[in-house]
């Protein structure tokens, strides 16, 4: 029996659920990132699959199931208002309505059939169903994630995801592989793995990277004692060598290597930003922990600028950052840009035009070319996050998605803050630390416009919830400070 707030519950046998998901976080990426119209389809019937998989497992324990499912009523009740959100946007409606919610989409669209409040209706459509494997994953994660062996297995999980991403990226980019792929011509001048772009396998690494920080941290635990002297320091050295957490350790090594291969300024800042403001919280916290989280921190630090140095050369990486004349390839169809501060301008006319319901998810390509001046680039993603989901979502749709994102940040938070179990504490710093990096790459980039990056990370703010619904009696362990 397993004790969820205090109450006993019942065996429930998912465990070939729990193993679909990590089938399905691997499976994500490989097809171009699921950035295509059948990868997306695949993704929805593999969620609706363990979705069913799990309610035949919960079948007779539905009242306990029910109660699971009420301790996460939170970010599900946002989610399913964001899937609900995007389709009705994709629906049509009398023009009256959409003349009353949105004067633009209405001035736009009269006299082509029925209107809607999104421009691009079918596309819409894609990312509702999008939505809605989102929310499958989330609350499957949810049902099958209950106890400390799960979530330290699901984070190792993720991480040797990452690390196969990072193996093959290295070997294809170590032969400097060229090829075509769903009609999508690749150039792994830059590593980017299974990824059609660098940038966004730059994000999904940092993600990946981040819980296995957290794991490793985790694995540090609060320490045995204070380092009293060099006994026991090579005592600690000993026993660090023989213990797995060597091997994540190294583990972590060939991901940060593929992260700095990969060339993407704004993915490595944003990662070891992101690492070094969470690895602060977690010196001034776990003061017994002080000198490995330290060696831990330096150490990957250490191996970036050794692999800058080394492979990529620090003279391209400044230049790199200091160039305002950077080159973007957005598609095989697209053109080459000089700069994205134009997009941000044209987005901001977007969002001026279209400020409560957006342009229609997944709209942006099509409302873009309307406001761009002629001659200048063109963009089929806003290259910014932030600006996208304004414009393509709306106000509604934005605050849908800052609320989930922003409470799960608080709950990892309260987490960390509340919580003695090194793993609770690992988890909740790595979902944090991971949250933190991709809010910061998103000012940038699309890395939540891309469904195996956003799967990702709508698996990981799962896994702030789930840390915060695992049991703190002292039954368990005592996990509450």
């Amino acid at each position: 029996m397993l004790h969820d707030a205090g109450r006993q519950v019942p065996e429930v046998r998912d465990g070939w659920v729990f193993a679909g998901v990590l089938a399905l976080l691997f499976w994500a990426p490989l097809p171009l990132a699921s950035n295509r119209t059948f990868a997306v389809a695949w993704l929805f019937v593999l969620a609706l699959l363990l979705m069913l998989g799990s309610m035949w497992a919960w079948r007779r324990h539905a009242d306990h199931a029910w109660r699971r499912v009420g301790r996460f009523r939170g970010p599900l009740a946002l989610l399913a208002s964001l899937s609900v959100w995007v389709w009705v946007q994709s629906l049509p409606i009398p023009p009256s309505l959409v003349s009353l919610l949105s004067p633009e989409a209405f001035r736009v669209e009269a006299g082509v059939g029925q209107p809607a409040l999104s421009l691009d209706p079918q596309q819409t459509r894609l990312y509702a169903v999008l939505t809605v494997t989102y929310l499958m994953v989330f609350l499957v994660v949810a049902l099958t994630v209950r106890s400390r062996e799960r979530l330290e297995r699901l984070a190792f999980g993720l991480v040797v995801i990452g690390l196969l991403q990072a193996l093959y990226g290295v070997a294809m980019y170590a032969a400097g592989v060229k090829y075509q792929i769903f009609f999508l011509d690749v150039d792994q001048s830059r590593m980017r793995g299974t990824f059609g772009n660098p940038n966004h396998f730059a994000g999904f690494m940092e993600m990946t990277l981040s819980i296995g920080v957290g794991l490793m941290l985790a694995q540090l635990g609060d320490g045995h004692g204070r380092w009293s002297g060099w006994r026991h320091a090579l005592l600690s050295a000993f026993e660090f060598a023989l213990s797995r957490t060597l091997l994540l350790r190294l583990l972590l090594v060939i991901m940060v290597i593929a992260l700095v291969l990969s060339h993407s300024r704004m993915g490595n800042t944003a990662f070891f930003v992101s690492m070094l403001l969470v690895g602060g919280v977690a010196l001034l916290r776990g003061r017994r922990a002080r000198p490995t989280i330290l060696i831990l921190l330096l150490s990957l630090i250490v191996v970036d600028l050794l692999v800058v140095g080394s492979w990529v050369g620090l003279s391209k990486v400044v230049e790199r950052f200091e160039s305002k004349a950077v080159l973007v390839e957005l598609s095989a169809y697209d053109d080459h840009v000089e700069d994205r501060g134009d997009v941000y301008k044209y987005a901001l006319d977007v969002i001026r035009d279209f400020p409560v319901t957006g342009t229609g998810a997944g709209s942006f390509y099509e409302a873009y070319p309307r406001y761009r001046a002629q001659g200048t680039g063109y963009f089929d993603h806003a290259h910014n996050d932030y600006v996208e989901f304004l414009t393509d979502f709306g106000i509604i749709g934005f605050v849908f998605f800052a609320w989930l994102v922003l409470s799960s940040f608080i709950v990892a938070a309260r987490s960390f803050a509340m919580r003695r179990s090194p793993l609770s504490r690992g988890m909740a710093l790595g979902v944090m630390m991971a949250m933190v990096s991709i809010a910061i790459h998103s000012t940038v980039d699309f890395n939540l416009q891309i469904p195996a990056n956003a799967l990702t990370m709508v698996v990981i703010l799962a896994m702030a919830w789930v840390v915060h619904a695992l049991p703190s009696s002292s039954k368990s362990g005592g996990d509450v400070a």
